[in-house]
């Protein structure tokens, strides 16, 4: 699970990426996050899980995931 958070105190977070909690033979691994642009989270993994849930808009924030080989 990926979260966001705001860059306030006390700041609420909310969901942005789940994958399937069964896992299976090739679980997700070296999950990485970078910020791409000021207004882009840019998040890549490896493995086989299906995701559950994928934001794609968080706190006025896009997000996009991919799958790396």
């Amino acid at each position: 699970m990926v979260e966001m958070k705001q860059d306030i105190p006390n700041g609420e977070s909310v969901q942005v990426l789940m994958f399937d909690q069964d896992g299976g033979p090739d679980p997700v691994h070296d999950i990485r996050m970078n910020w791409a642009s000021p207004q882009n989270l840019n998040i890549t993994y490896r493995g086989n899980t299906p995701i559950t849930f994928q934001a794609i808009k968080a706190f006025g924030k896009d997000v996009t995931v991919e799958k790396l080989p």
